[in-house]
Formats: C-alpha cells, structure tokens, sequence
C-alpha cells in the first residue's frame, strides 16, 4: 500500500500546477515591468552609484544585486539589469546617443509603417521619423553617426518619488 500512495504524488503535484498555472499566468501578464523597473532606481542610485563607478561589469553586477534584493517582479528583474547593461556606468568616454532616422511611409494610406510623423500623415518617408538610443564609445562616434550624444543610460527616466 505504501508504493501505491507514493505514486500518486507525482500526479498530484502535476494537477496542482495545471489548477495553479492560469492564475498564476494572468497576474504575470498584469505586472508593469516599468514602473518595477522606477522603484528599484532609488536603490540603484544610493547602492551603485553611476559617476563613481570604474568598471561596467561591477556596476551591472551591483544593479543585479539590488534587484535580487527588492520586491521586484522575478519577470521584470532582466529588464532592470538590461538598463544597466546598456549604460555607460563605468565605461569612462562612452556616451549614449540618441539617433533620428527616416521611416517607411504607406503610400496608400499616408500613414507612416515605421516611425511616426509629426502631422500624423505622409507623403514621403521623409515625414516618418524614429528615434533609437544606442551605446558607443565616445562622443565623437555619437556625432559621427549623426546622433546626439548623453550619458547614463538609454532606457526611459523615471519620474522623481
């Protein structure tokens, strides 16, 4: 009787994920990863700060640390450490740069399908813009690009707490 008792766990465990599963899919799906992403950044400013570091991988490595450390969704704590990756914390001459390229005008609706345009309609690719954010390593290549050149990181700021 024993055996028979022991292998009905493994099918009780197996239902009770499955009942689990669906509840446990639409809480994931209702996390705003962003605004997690904005309450660890107080932390991240007192904990790792940006100026003071001297090595990239340190900095990230502190970044994951905090996040482990708060309340921040398991599914939103890569996005956190991402921002911090692609910063220029502790890359001394790296510079973020903010790019303005072209899009892709519909000709047929004069809608733009890449970018967006500043009267809400096209005639040309020219009237479709989009912006992208990218790390490099230094100001010079920024301009060179024809971007413009920050520091920190390329991921959105948050709002002041």
């Amino acid at each position: 009787m024993r055996t028979a008792g022991l292998s009905l766990l493994p099918a009780l465990a197996v239902a009770a994920v499955v009942a689990l599963a669906p509840a446990s899919r639409v809480s994931a799906q209702t996390v705003d990863c962003e605004a997690a992403r904005c309450a660890v950044q107080a932390a991240v400013a007192q904990n790792c700060p940006c100026d003071a570091s001297t090595n990239h991988g340190l900095y990230v490595s502190c970044v994951a640390r905090q996040v482990r450390q708060l309340a921040i969704p398991t599914r939103c704590r890569g996005r956190a450490v991402s921002c911090a990756a692609r910063s220029t914390c502790g890359r001394p001459g790296a510079a973020t740069c903010q790019l303005t390229r072209t899009g892709l005008c519909n000709a047929t609706t004069s809608t733009c399908r890449l970018g967006t345009s500043a009267t809400g309609t096209c005639a040309a690719d020219s009237d479709c813009t989009y912006s992208r954010c990218m790390t490099v390593m230094s100001d010079q290549k920024c301009l060179d690009m024809g971007g413009v050149p920050g520091r920190g990181s390329c991921c959105p700021t948050c709002a002041a707490p």
